[in-house]
């Protein structure tokens, strides 16, 4: 099943996802530098009811029982996540195939003006199957703190317990080994709270 990355987003809405939205109530982490930790305040998989670009709705109800691997990031840590996507497709092959894995993006548009939410929204994939959640309110953003202008990553388990966040600027064997670790966690079913710890990969 194909899942629309931020890659297929037009220039504007990339644009603007990458200032008005991002600056938004100051919800991202700003300023990082490696070894540091991501200011997350959830440590679950938050409640949420979030809308697609058709306008369908979900909620944390649509991933129960699988492991979910979020990306999340601005117009800079684009291009990462669009390697990211396709690395963890490949690797993730079978799990897809199988629906114990589900890979989401989570487009960050707090703040976007209603003249241009129509314009974001067609900018993704006119596949059904291919939903990403658009997040108008910033719910994901002010939950995780992610870190603006890299690639963030978050692993939930079977249970909702977040497993690892990530943030990176580019595909590093050493995230990808704790990223698929993570997932390889959460079908086990093991989801101990504090582990593991979610440090930011800045390579810049």
């Amino acid at each position: 099943m194909k899942i629309v990355n931020p890659a297929s987003l037009a220039p504007l809405a990339l644009l603007f996802c990458a200032g008005a939205a991002l600056a938004a109530a100051g919800t991202t982490a700003a300023g990082t530098t490696a070894g540091e930790t991501v200011g997350a305040t959830a440590d679950r998989l938050i409640e949420f009811t979030i809308l697609d670009q058709f306008d369908a709705e979900h909620t944390e109800a649509d991933f129960a029982g699988k492991v979910m691997v979020v990306f999340w990031g601005d117009r800079e840590g684009n291009e990462p996540i669009e390697r990211w996507d396709r690395t963890l497709r490949r690797k993730l092959k079978r799990e897809l195939a199988a629906g114990t894995v589900d890979l989401r993006t989570v487009a960050h548009t707090q703040g976007a003006p209603g003249f241009i939410k129509g314009m974001i929204k067609s900018s993704f994939s006119d596949d059904p199957e291919a939903w990403a959640l658009m997040d108008w309110d910033g719910v994901f953003a002010a939950a995780y703190a992610p870190v603006e202008k890299q690639c963030n990553i978050l692993v939930f388990g079977r249970q909702g317990a977040l497993l690892t966040q990530v943030a990176t600027t580019k595909l590093e064997q050493a995230v990808l080994d704790e990223v698929l670790a993570a997932v390889r966690q959460g079908l086990a079913g093991d989801e101990a709270p504090g582990q593991p710890s979610r440090p930011v990969q800045s390579n810049g």
